[in-house]
């Protein structure tokens, strides 16, 4: 097992996990089907998240 010391901002990454949460269909509060409108949107969000 390899242990590194990459920088961890514990506030970024708990605003980047609600940002996604936020991502829901409201009849259904944490549901992103797959393929759908809102699984696209949130994958967006994770892609544009990790470029930071």
């Amino acid at each position: 097992m390899t242990i590194s010391n990459l920088p961890l901002d514990a506030d970024r990454l708990w605003a980047d996990i609600m940002d996604l949460a936020e991502i829901t269909d409201p009849a259904r509060p944490y549901t992103r089907r797959s393929f759908t409108a809102l699984f696209l949107e949130g994958r967006a969000l994770v892609a544009q998240r990790a470029k930071l």
